[in-house]
């Protein structure tokens, strides 16, 4: 009897928390059955993860917006104008052992052979 007991208030309280739940995700007084409350509720948490990602990416760039304007006086569109001028102008890289390990086509002729030249 005891398992009974305990077997229906399990039941209850799934039931109450089920009640819960239709209240929150019905979209109108129409009866739904378990399955359909629980798919409208985990596409209702899905949507929400969905916002509160790009929400949350939104102000990271605006974090790094103001950080970057702070530090540099730049924001990030002047950064990538200022980058794209200079990848114009011509850009090489050095290795930290010092070697030039790649040189845009501007550079190239001021440095020997060696170089590996990428046309930017």
């Amino acid at each position: 009897k005891t398992r009974n007991e305990s077997e229906k208030r399990r039941r209850d309280t799934f039931n109450q928390l089920i009640g819960e739940l239709t209240l929150l995700v019905a979209k109108d007084d129409r009866k739904m059955d378990k399955s359909s409350v629980l798919k409208c509720a985990i596409n209702f948490l899905k949507q929400q993860h969905f916002q509160a990602e790009s929400t949350s990416d939104e102000a990271s760039s605006a974090a790094l917006d103001s950080k970057l304007r702070i530090t540099t006086g730049y924001n990030i569109p002047d950064i990538v104008q200022l980058y794209m001028d200079a990848l114009a102008a011509g850009t090489f890289c050095i290795h930290c052992s010092g070697h030039i390990e790649h040189a845009s086509t501007s550079f190239a002729t001021l440095f020997d052979d060696t170089v590996i030249i990428f046309n930017l």
